[in-house]
């Protein structure tokens, strides 16, 4: 009978922590969907409280920790970084960058069919298969993995949906949200937000738990200023995911496509997909999906990504 409650018991206990654990996903991924306006009205919201600025001046307990490689604009570029784009990932522009790239993708299509060709732009099929069962000539694989590279950075960067290449689905203006330009200055690549007081240039919160333990036993506090207390590192802990999540993104981009920012030429971009980036940094891809969504980085070429 102990036995068995104890079980019952654990049971409990741990279909709990599980229940807790998915309730965070929940916010989290909330979150990490939420517009960047929004995004940035609640970090304002949150540091205008009368308690977090207690825990910043007084206190000492919350602090911030730079992001390396972030440089602090000296100019605002484009009112509150805004500038228009499209609401859906623009599959057909990006088929008439190069002339050569249309026939040659309607080549693969008709072989292939439009399923197969739609998994083989998600990583679902092999590409080395599609260029034998196409019989591409080295000029055309050539080609074909241009726009496969090109194709994967803006899908990145772009966090929208694909369309057929077989359609054409006419682009509604949105307002996507100029996060960040990657500028060269001499042999070094900077990262410069496009806001002054932006949350990439402050850094990620950083929370000294140890200081506020020992000011909780000298002070006594009040439990619903305990709680309070309670939600805003919460609050700091998964406003910290979404930063850090965005700043690891555009790092990495920074990192591996260096030869291409550098000289501009999109020979020189690298495979790169989410599924990669994602295993990189250490989320789920669709969190890489929602936390891009309408925003762009802007090249040293000025090219938006």
């Amino acid at each position: 009978m102990e036995m068995g409650s104890l079980r019952h018991t654990l049971r409990a206990k741990t279909s709990q922590v599980l229940r807790q654990k998915q309730i965070g996903r929940i916010k989290l991924g909330q979150l990490f969907s939420l517009p960047e306006p929004e995004f940035r009205k609640l970090i304002k919201e949150l540091e205008n409280d009368s308690l977090f600025k207690e825990l910043v001046s007084k206190w000492k307990v919350v602090g911030y920790r730079k992001f390396s490689g972030i440089r602090a604009p000296l100019t605002v570029e484009l009112k509150d970084g805004l500038i228009v784009s499209s609401d859906t990932f623009d599959l057909q522009s990006l088929l008439y960058q190069n002339p050569q790239t249309a026939p040659l993708l309607q080549k693969i299509g008709q072989l292939i069919g439009e399923d197969r060709f739609n998994k083989l732009l998600h990583g679902g099929v092999s590409v080395k298969q599609i260029e034998r069962e196409c019989r591409l000539t080295p000029k055309e694989t050539e080609i074909f993995k241009d726009f496969l590279n090109r194709f994967e950075l803006e899908k990145l960067t772009s966090g929208g949906s694909v369309s057929s290449p077989t359609e054409s689905i006419p682009s509604r203006p949105a307002r996507a949200f100029k996060i960040a330009s990657i500028e060269r200055e001499g042999d070094e690549l900077v990262i410069y937000p496009h806001l002054k007081e932006d949350y990439l240039v402050k850094g990620k919160y950083s929370i000294n738990y140890e200081r506020y333990e020992q000011l909780y036993r000298k002070r006594n506090l009040a439990s619903e200023k305990l709680n309070r207390i309670s939600k805003i590192f919460k609050m700091l802990n998964l406003v910290n995911r979404r930063t850090t999540t965005i700043y690891q993104i555009i790092h990495y981009i920074k990192e591996t496509q260096s030869d291409y920012l550098y000289s501009g030429d999109p020979g020189r971009l690298r495979s790169l997909t989410r599924r990669k980036l994602a295993r990189r940094i250490g989320v789920h891809p669709s969190s890489i999906t929602r936390v891009m969504t309408n925003k762009s980085i802007n090249t040293p070429q000025r090219k938006e990504l």
